[in-house]
């Protein structure tokens, strides 16, 4: 019986303990606890920091970088080198009875052949194209006064190829004026020219006859035009 009231007892004293342990735990603490009203008074009391508004960052415009080249001053252009005027000799044989003129950049060169009474001229032409010997030569030749040039070149091309001259011979003449003086030119006499032109004066005939070197087949087109710009300053003295 005693036992029995002892548990009751316990047991009433520990539900006891547990009420007030229950009762404890659940009881709002002060400090803690807020009300709505109080948390709106707070939040009025301490308004919140107003954040300033982030500026925009807005980009650079792009800009091509500049090239920064140096002046260099432009280099003169220095004109084409173009050859002085040449300038033009004159050669006389007073003694032959002529005269004409030459370009300084030619080479004379005066001879005295025992078969000629006369000295030989031959002048070697200053051509830049052309490698192989270009240029004329003159030889007075003598004859009787009263022998025509038509007749001397006939004579000419017998002793050069011991046959009479064909019956057309004539026909390959050409006829012009040098120093005042009827002149034949032709090709017909056998030599190393390409054609010579014969200026008769009384007894005596003046052979200008255009010649090339071996290694050419024929005289060069400038060649024959510097011959007939020199014809063209022959002249005939007493």
């Amino acid at each position: 019986m005693n036992r029995a009231k002892r548990l009751i007892i316990s047991l009433i004293v520990a539900f006891g303990l547990l009420l007030v342990v229950l009762v404890l735990q659940y009881q709002p603490k002060p400090a803690l606890i807020q009300t709505a009203q109080q948390s709106a008074q707070q939040a009025t009391a301490y308004p919140l920091p107003v954040r300033s508004p982030v500026p925009t960052i807005r980009p650079l415009p792009t800009v091509a970088p500049t090239l920064i080249v140096p002046t260099v001053p432009p280099t003169p252009t220095l004109p084409p080198s173009t050859p002085g005027p040449v300038i033009w000799l004159t050669y006389s044989d007073p003694d032959a009875g002529y005269t004409f003129l030459y370009p300084s950049d030619a080479h004379l060169g005066v001879s005295k052949d025992v078969d000629f009474r006369f000295k030989a001229v031959n002048l070697a032409f200053n051509l830049p194209q052309i490698h192989d010997y270009q240029g004329l030569s003159i030889r007075v030749l003598e004859k009787t006064p009263d022998t025509s040039v038509e007749q001397f070149l006939e004579q000419a091309y017998t002793q050069a190829t011991g046959q009479p001259p064909p019956p057309d011979f004539r026909s390959s003449f050409q006829y012009g004026v040098v120093s005042g003086i009827q002149s034949v030119q032709t090709n017909q006499i056998p030599s190393n020219a390409d054609y010579a032109i014969y200026v008769p004066n009384r007894g005596r005939v003046y052979r200008i006859a255009l010649v090339h070197g071996l290694a050419s087949l024929t005289s060069s087109p400038e060649a024959a035009s510097l011959l007939n710009q020199i014809v063209q300053t022959f002249v005939l003295t007493p």
